[in-house]
């Protein structure tokens, strides 16, 4: 059976973590959601090493689309520190 879960991020001992690089052939940059060997305190550095696996890559194609994608998520941002 095939679910279509949510991709979580954060909210407790999760070791994920998020790298951003350029798209390889592709152009753009590729946003990574990965899982982590280890816990690191939220906002540390990690290194390639420390990726257990990739959980789900986000292709920018264009710099347009990623002024879209943070224009949005700062809204939200905004949103969640005006009902909290």
């Amino acid at each position: 059976m095939n679910r279509n879960y949510p991709i979580i991020l954060g909210g407790g001992d999760l070791r994920k973590g998020l790298m951003a690089m350029r798209g390889e052939g592709m152009g753009g940059f590729d946003l990574y959601i990965v899982w982590l060997k280890r816990e690191f305190p939220h906002g540390a550095r990690f290194e390639v090493d420390d990726i257990e696996s990739v959980q789900q890559v986000i292709h920018f194609a264009d710099r347009e689309t990623l002024e879209i994608t943070v224009r949005m998520l700062t809204d939200v941002l905004k949103d969640w520190k005006e009902r909290m």
